[in-house]
């Protein structure tokens, strides 16, 4: 639906102030002339002009005893731009600038418009739940359709096209990877997307839900006589794959302007939600770069050879039960880290953190959840001080 939104500073924004510095200016100006513009901006908005105004509704929103004057002022504090419209009459352009007003455009109105239309449409809908099952194309994980539906794990429909021909336009998707793909085009999506399954997964009460509905009794549509066990939603059905959360299309150099900082939305369309792969490319560990930080402060031999040998002892067999996020060998607290680093994992350069955040690994005393000191540093001059302080 239409809505115009203000900002919280829109009353003091530098646009409204100029008007102070009109010869015209009274008590009133001020006042007047940033009502007539919001006036005109909501008409706008109802009738999805997008920012464009008439001369004739720029009359209309001033009064005709003040409509000559208002524009004017309007035109020069920089509130209206002249221009034409489609068919060559006056007109007016409202400045757009998210901080004042801000409103939803003709094409963002008409493509929300077209979505619910066809996620409403059994046509389409039906078939593509009865190919992809209860789980995203593209990470594989089951979606929720029933109750909230707009978390990252509702089942939501993915138009590949805007224009949608036939089921084969539109995927089922989590609300994850639907939110992180934007507008990506098609050839975009596809690439990410797993095949549709040889045997779809559906959840107990969408097999209910599919039986009773009209356009499958009327199809004669056969369906799974016993339903699969009831896997919670974000979690991959049994006997299926697992894919990769869809991402967004790779930023091109033309897509912004050099210079310009990124928006939320392109610096992280999910929310900040989906993080990159960790070392040795499991997704389960927080920060991707802890591997890079290690291999900085080691030797060149050492890293070529062995990056978890210390040389001191004769090595024995792998640690099967090694968690792949947590290398044999965690940094010390006397490594040197590159003072130009700066590790994401405190956000201080030579903290000498790891990627979890913490030197804290669960190795040092037993019960206290602490790595022990380097040798190194046991009877260093700083210990032995703090020994005589104790006595």
């Amino acid at each position: 639906m239409p809505w115009l939104r203000t900002g919280d500073t829109a009353a003091n924004h530098p646009v409204v102030l100029s008007v102070l510095e009109d010869k015209r200016v009274d008590d009133r100006l001020v006042n007047e002339a940033f009502g007539f513009v919001l006036r005109c901006a909501l008409q706008s908005t109802a009738h999805l002009t997008d920012y464009v105004i008439s001369h004739g509704t720029a009359v209309q929103m001033a009064g005709h005893s003040r409509a000559a004057e208002l524009i004017s002022v309007a035109i020069a504090a920089g509130y209206l731009t002249e221009v034409a419209d489609g068919e060559g009459r006056r007109a007016y352009k409202l400045i757009e600038d998210d901080t004042f007003i801000h409103m939803r455009t003709r094409e963002e109105i008409e493509w929300e418009r077209q979505r619910k239309l066809d996620n409403s449409n059994p046509a389409l809908t039906i078939p593509v739940r009865l190919r992809d099952g209860d789980a995203c194309r593209y990470c594989g994980l089951v979606v929720n359709f029933q109750g909230d539906r707009r978390g990252q794990k509702a089942g939501t429909y993915d138009h590949l096209d805007r224009q949608v021909q036939s089921p084969k336009d539109m995927v089922v998707a989590c609300g994850r990877c639907n939110a992180a793909l934007l507008d990506a085009p098609r050839a975009h999506r596809e690439k990410q997307m797993m095949p549709p399954p040889k045997t779809p997964y559906f959840k107990p009460k969408t097999l209910e839900w599919l039986r009773t509905h009209e356009y499958v009794i009327t199809h004669n549509i056969v369906l799974p006589d016993t339903a699969e066990a009831d896997v919670r939603a974000g979690r991959v059905p049994p006997g299926r794959d697992a894919g990769t959360a869809a991402q967004r299309t790779p930023e091109t150099p033309a897509s912004r302007s050099e210079g310009q900082p990124a928006t939320q939305a392109e610096r992280d369309p999910a929310g900040d939600v989906h993080r990159p792969e960790g070392p040795h490319g499991n997704p389960l560990c927080d920060d991707p770069a802890v591997n890079t930080v290690w291999s900085e402060g080691l030797s060149a031999t050492q890293t070529e050879s062995d990056p978890a040998d210390t040389g001191s002892g004769p090595k024995g067999p792998p640690d099967t039960n090694q968690s792949e996020c947590d290398p044999a060998e965690p940094p010390s607290r006397s490594q040197q880290v590159p003072a130009g680093r700066v590790h994401p994992g405190s956000g201080y350069a030579g903290s000498g953190r790891d990627g979890k955040g913490s030197v804290r690994d669960g190795k040092g005393r037993a019960g206290s959840g602490r790595s022990a000191p380097p040798a190194a540093l046991v009877n260093s001059p700083a210990q032995k001080k703090r020994k005589r302080r104790k006595r």
